[in-house]
């Protein structure tokens, strides 16, 4: 008696399909609205560098992959699609490794149960009623989902398939544990058919992945053709483009509202460079390209590969045009920690550590032709900066002119050994000195920002004094987003104080500006300039500090400004972080030179032209 089998005893015993990861995702993968640019069934011909990159994980060969990739270039996609393919074709435990396990936990809910909830291939695979957020349940296996920082639950479970991603967010430990990387990768050592797929955008260069991607047995990166010249090329931020005077005029212009219109303007009309024949490619030609192109070996391939590594930038991706790297490059040069993030999400490269540093011979090139004391012709302006020690103060007074151009005409320290003195101080070094221009015009200090970090009430009498010159900063120890913030002194005990205005300063952004211009020719726009003869002293506390990048207990890189260990006092420094935002305070950025004026269309009147001249009762030095 001849016994009939059931449905689910067939399906059972039906053997998988002979197809790779890419035919798998392409016949069953559908994207949802929820977090796809292009919803709809999946193509990989849309991200066709992404073909071969799927195909490797069912490489006999092959027990580890690295993924070296720019932000949204689809590998995290790439990734579900192998783990898919895995779940319908070869099953087997398998671990996902997230930084954290909260973003472990959204990943569960958003990606990966909409993958499964959305594709018909996984019905009567995935058993949700046995399944949490944590660990999804499937005929002949799980998919455990944790975070690196979560040591038992990377511990606890053997696998054959892990899953790394963002290994450059990863803590250095997983608790009192190992490194998570060595954890996770010690889950899969009785499996003599492993897979392990490292994916992150890297950092510095002794991150994870790219000392990962250094170590692999060969390295990919993607070429496409020229629609022109046929050749192959990979796409390289270099040899993006766009016109020349945008730039000229994006680097004489401070108003921010008008850097952002230039910047939207790059973005319009940027374009891509083939470096074989120089021919111009726009955005249109972006979908050929790339259905072209095709992996190349980075250097010889061994006869014998087990870890394979690809690399690829955001370029490459179908929905970022070659305006938009233009944009945000120029929206992220002048600020390191936005250069960083550009360097390393878009460009897939580490961030060097080419930190903010000058030594005192470099600072001393930043000498003009100007007189110590004497205010050069060009100056609307003048500023100081002061900062109060216990016993003495410094004080730096600095000349502006448009586009923040900027001459030192004086420094130096005074005594404060109580409050009276450190009024008297003030007043005879800050409130009451002239200076004089080469023509014999008259002019004073107009705004200066004293350092209430340090005997802060007697510093707040002294502002309430000389509060039309005189105005308490501190710098700040939290980061900021812009260069300052205003708080309202509340003192009850005195009640003449109120009102007083204390400014927190982004000491950190000042001293780049600082830095940034220092390497200007003196005397031209925007340049920061000594006076002649300027004591190298004085570039010595200019020097004395550097911009280096450090690591959070997070895991977060950073930059911060931190004094050179043996080198001299940094009181000088500080002065000019003052009295640098001091002319902020004044609007000084948006001061126009006498051809910008005249641009505008309207001719200057005699009284207009006088404004420098304080005997007039009008203009800036009045």
């Amino acid at each position: 008696m001849v016994i009939p089998w059931t449905k689910g005893e067939l399906a059972a015993c039906k053997p998988p399909e002979r197809i790779t990861v890419s035919e798998w995702a392409d016949r069953y993968r559908v994207l949802t609205p929820r977090l796809a640019a292009k919803p709809g069934p999946w193509r990989t011909s849309y991200m066709p560098y992404l073909r071969k990159i799927m195909d490797t994980w069912i490489d006999p060969g092959v027990e580890e992959i690295v993924l070296c990739k720019g932000a949204q270039a689809g590998a995290s996609e790439a990734a579900n699609n192998c783990l898919g393919y895995t779940i319908c074709q070869d099953p087997g435990a398998a671990m996902v490794v997230y930084p954290t396990e909260d973003v472990a936990q959204w990943a569960s809910e958003n990606r990966l149960q909409d993958m499964i909830k959305t594709s018909n291939v996984f019905k009567g695979i995935f058993r949700e009623r046995e399944s949490d957020r944590l660990e999804l349940q499937f005929r002949g296996m799980y998919v455990a989902l944790t975070g690196a920082n979560s040591p038992a639950s990377l511990a606890s479970k053997p696998v054959r398939y892990v899953i790394f991603d963002e290994i450059d967010k990863y803590p250095a430990f997983a608790g009192r544990e190992a490194n998570p990387l060595k954890l996770g990768r010690e889950r899969t050592k009785t499996f003599r058919n492993r897979k392990l797929m490292y994916i992150s955008t890297p950092t510095l260069e002794t991150g994870n992945i790219w000392r990962m991607l250094l170590g692999c047995d060969v390295v990919y990166r993607y070429e496409v053709a020229c629609p022109r010249c046929g050749e192959l090329f990979p796409l390289s931020f270099k040899d993006i483009c766009w016109p020349k005077e945008m730039t000229e005029a994006l680097r004489d212009e401070e108003d921010i509202t008008a850097r952002q219109r230039i910047i939207s303007q790059v973005e319009d009309k940027a374009w891509y460079r083939c470096p074989r024949c120089q021919c111009h490619l726009e955005d249109k030609h972006k979908t050929f390209m790339l259905s072209t192109g095709c992996w190349v070996p980075q250097g010889g391939k061994p006869d014998k590969v087990r870890r394979v590594g690809f690399h690829w930038n955001s370029i490459y991706s179908p929905q970022v045009s070659f305006g938009s790297v233009a944009a945000e490059f120029l929206r992220s040069k002048d600020s390191p920690e936005d250069l960083m993030n550009f360097v390393n999400s878009w460009l897939a490269e580490p961030f060097r550590d080419s930190v903010a540093k000058a030594e005192p011979e470099r600072v001393m090139e930043a000498v003009g032709t100007h007189e110590r004391g004497l205010v050069p012709d060009g100056a609307v302006a003048i500023t100081a900066g002061v900062d109060i020690q216990k016993s003495e103060a410094y004080y730096v007074v600095r000349a502006w002119g448009p586009g923040l151009t900027s001459w030192l005409i004086e420094y130096g320290r005074f005594d404060t050994w109580n409050e009276t003195d450190l009024q008297d101080g003030l007043r005879a070094h800050i409130v009451e000195p002239v200076f004089r221009f080469s023509d014999g015009r008259v002019c004073q200090i107009n705004y200066c920002l004293v350092d209430c970090g340090y005997r802060t009430d007697e510093v707040y009498d002294a502002c309430v004094v000389y509060g039309d010159v005189l105005c308490p900063v501190k710098g700040s120890s939290r980061a900021m987003d812009s260069y300052y913030r205003r708080h309202m002194v509340d003192r009850k005990d005195r009640k003449s104080q109120d009102g007083l205005v204390m400014l927190e300063a982004n000491t950190s952004l000042l001293k780049d500006f600082i830095f940034g211009r220092m390497v200007k020719e003196p005397g031209s726009r925007g340049s920061w300039s000594l006076f002649r003869g300027c004591p190298r002293e004085y570039a010595e506390q200019i020097a004395s500090e550097h911009k280096v990048m450090v690591k959070t207990k997070s895991g977060e890189v950073r930059h911060e400004w931190r004094k050179i260990s043996g080198h001299g006092a940094n009181h000088l420094l500080d002065c000019e972080v003052y009295a640098a935002l001091a002319a902020r305070m004044m609007n000084l950025h948006y001061m126009p030179t006498e051809e910008e004026r005249e641009s505008l269309g309207r001719p200057q009147t005699e009284e207009e032209n006088s404004w420098l001249d304080s005997g007039s009762g009008k203009g800036w030095f009045s």
